[in-house]
């Protein structure tokens, strides 16, 4: 039982526990493989986030169970290794190189510094830009863009609307 109420607050160290560190190490990197590919898929469609907190749940509870229901044998050395190092991978390093992927290659977030953009945007206003938007195709009239402007007094964002095109 202490194995199940383990792994329901950190899944497969439950595993470890009962002396299948090995077997909780994959429990571990299904989870992380599942988080990744719901935060690609939310990229595409915002149900996406949903659906993976879901299959989360289910994949913990599964989790938790499996390790209940594991025979206890002698623990491993090599096991927890192993163990440790899919723990640090998934709740680690994932967390954090996840988002400066997403930061420099998919999206980031601008605040709207100056009333050059109202009524459309009002100082202090949050938004979004994909990044990926213009690699297939140029700017159109009437699209709303970030571009950095580099001043002398430093470097400057500005988010304006394009009036005409090349």
């Amino acid at each position: 039982m202490f194995a199940l109420f383990v792994s329901l607050i950190a899944p497969g160290i439950g595993h470890g526990i009962v002396g299948h560190a090995r077997r909780g190490t994959l429990w571990v990197l299904g989870l992380v493989a599942l988080w990744l590919i719901a935060t690609i898929a939310s990229l595409f469609s915002f149900g996406a986030i949903a659906v993976g907190a879901g299959l989360s749940l289910l994949l913990v509870l599964a989790c938790a169970i499996d390790a209940s229901r594991m025979p206890r044998r002698a623990v491993s050395r090599d096991g927890w290794v192993a163990l440790g190092a899919a723990c640090l991978f998934a709740f680690v390093i994932v967390p954090v190189l996840s988002p400066l992927i997403l930061r420099t290659f998919v999206m980031e977030a601008f605040k709207i510094p100056s009333g050059g953009m109202c009524p459309t945007f009002e100082v202090g206003d949050h938004v979004f830009v994909d990044k990926r938007v213009y690699l297939n195709e140029p700017p159109q009239r009437g699209d709303i863009v970030v571009h950095w402007f580099d001043a002398p007094s430093g470097r400057a964002q500005f988010v304006k609307r394009v009036v005409a095109v090349g």
